[in-house]
């Protein structure tokens, strides 16, 4: 089982972060509470009940117009529902009932037919708002839909280039860094607490590199990048065993885009004496390197794509995605310590399901 096969869950779990409205304030689905001027407005930040449905609603509102073909239409009807509906409320009941109403109306659009399409994913049992990065993720992937998935890379077209790029990679001879890429599966694992850790990942990898050599695939190359998004770019390694495309070979027919998507087998990770020192200071951090790797303005984003069988004959024969990842900063204090941890956040998560080419 390859390194993505082991941290499938995190992109099941794929989640999705914040996106600002484009409306002004006067006509905003959510608004800031210290600027509240209406009796409604005010009475909104006032009922947290209210307050929470505003939140559903904005979040309603957001997805809606994704997922439509004339999404101007939407902004029309939120700005008649805004004054003639919800400001003409006088009390909590009311503004409960229409901000109800108002969010099943919206939830009910239907999509838009699409080969990669955004998938809303809950935290802590509410759909968290849309991330800019996934707004304009989707659009790119869905001006490939006539070609096959992105499994082995990420396209870029031309119109999102100002936003989305690829980092520039330059190639290392493998056969020459053997040993620089032995410890680079290892450097990771060697502050863990486990005797031995670092040992038992690298002859849990070791077969699949060996092969990778003898079958003359593998890919070795360097970068400087900032990975973990802290403001600081440092050497990354990228270590490709250069299967992806023989694991999907089905890609070469179209009839069969539908069928299991096997994830590239890539690792990217700092240089190891980078890398040490960053695992000492901030903890908890995940060990496993990144997948491929995107930038979308400025920062570094991990994606992957791959899928689960379908055994039920109703459904296409795979449930395939692509997910993407950010590592952030998170900070935890208590009396004693004050802790910076570097955790995976979920993003997106895009169903994959092959379309006839149509580009919208």
């Amino acid at each position: 089982m390859n390194e993505f096969n082991k941290r499938s869950a995190w992109i099941v779990a794929t989640l999705l972060g914040c996106l600002t409205l484009v409306l002004s304030p006067a006509q905003a689905v959510s608004f800031d509470c210290g600027k509240a001027a209406s009796k409604v407005e005010q009475l909104i930040c006032k009922e947290s009940a209210v307050s929470t449905l505003d939140d559903e609603l904005s979040i309603a509102y957001q997805w809606a117009l994704m997922r439509v073909d004339n999404p101007q239409k939407i902004v029309q009807e939120q700005r008649h529902w805004l004054k003639e509906v919800r400001n003409a409320c006088q009390d909590k009941i009311c503004l409960v009932k229409v901000y109800m109403e108002r969010t099943d109306e919206l939830t009910a659009q239907v999509p838009i037919r699409k080969c990669y399409t955004l998938h809303p994913i809950k935290e802590s049992g509410k759909v968290r708002p849309i991330e800019p990065v996934c707004q304009v993720l989707e659009k790119n992937l869905n001006q490939f839909c006539d070609q096959p998935p992105m499994a082995c890379g990420l396209k870029i077209a031309p119109e999102f280039s100002n936003r989305l790029s690829m980092p520039t990679w330059t190639a290392l001879d493998p056969q020459a860094n053997r040993a620089l890429i032995e410890e680079f599966i290892r450097a990771p694992w060697q502050n863990v607490s486990t005797v031995g850790a670092d040992e038992r990942i690298w002859q849990e990898t070791r077969d699949e590199i060996e092969k990778a050599f003898s079958e003359k695939r593998i890919g070795f190359s360097e970068s400087q990048l900032d990975l973990y998004n802290l403001g600081k770019k440092g050497t990354a390694y990228r270590l490709d065993y250069g299967d992806c495309k023989i694991n999907n070979a089905h890609f070469k027919d179209r009839q069969k885009w539908n069928k299991l998507i096997h994830p590239a087998s890539v690792k990217i990770q700092y240089a190891p004496d980078v890398v040490r020192p960053l695992f000492k200071q901030y903890f908890p951090l995940q060990h496993s390197p990144f997948n491929e790797v995107f930038l979308f303005d400025g920062k570094i984003y991990e994606f992957a794509m791959g899928g689960i069988i379908n055994h039920s004959e109703e459904q296409p024969p795979a449930d395939n995605w692509l997910g993407v990842n950010r590592r952030d900063q998170k900070t935890y204090s208590n009396d004693k310590i004050k802790k910076i941890t570097l955790l995976m956040n979920n993003i997106c998560r895009f169903n994959y399901q092959p379309t006839q080419g149509d580009k919208k």
